[in-house]
């Protein structure tokens, strides 16, 4: 399957234009959006119109910049985005672990307590990909000008537990990395857009 994977384009349009054209050269499979594609909420519905005429499935989850219920309703106005948070979504024999908003905290118990919850509904054979906004602790997704971590030690527990194909987050600017270790695949991709193939 193939993956376009962006994030934090802030209402950029230019940037929405640059994922646009990769998405016509490359042909994605599925486009992931892993948050922060407005100013503090400014710009979503526009956003959203630019991202349903991409003609492929967009999966979004919500940044720290967007609030959950607003993005809901929003979404759901727009047939091409397949909106998620605290939620699982099957494509192609993938299973996304899609957990939206924060970025800032190094502990999420909520996303402990859900995801136990879902991932007894994860199928024998099915491969998972976790999808959060901000980074997992201790990777080249969390580092902070310096070299100092900032990243999320409940994704780190989870991915170390669960071993999910691919690891797909934004939140941190100055970190946008892509790299596989240990069989998993490591992608904070930006605003432009990466193609990443699973």
């Amino acid at each position: 399957m193939k993956l376009l994977v962006f994030s934090d384009v802030h209402a950029s349009i230019e940037a929405l234009e640059r994922v646009r054209r990769v998405a016509k050269r490359e042909k994605p499979d599925l486009i992931v959006c892993c948050g922060d594609w407005t100013i503090f909420g400014e710009g979503m519905e526009e956003m959203f119109f630019l991202m349903n005429d991409l003609s492929v499935p967009v999966l979004v989850i919500t940044g720290n910049h967007e609030d959950v219920n607003e993005t809901r309703e929003t979404a759901s106005h727009f047939p091409n985005i397949i909106f998620k948070h605290k939620q699982l979504y099957r494509h192609e024999g993938f299973v996304f672990v899609c957990y939206g908003g924060g970025g800032f905290s190094r502990r999420e118990p909520h996303f402990v307590s859900w995801a136990a919850k879902a991932i007894k509904e994860v199928k024998k054979g099915e491969k998972l990909v976790l999808v959060t906004h901000g980074p997992p602790a201790n990777t080249k997704l969390d580092l902070l000008f310096g070299g100092m971590h900032c990243g999320n030690v409940d994704y780190e527990a989870f991915i170390k537990r669960y071993k999910p194909k691919a690891v797909l987050c934004g939140h941190i600017h100055e970190s946008q990395n892509n790299y596989i270790e240990k069989g998993t695949h490591f992608v904070n991709p930006g605003p432009y857009g990466v193609i990443i193939e699973l």
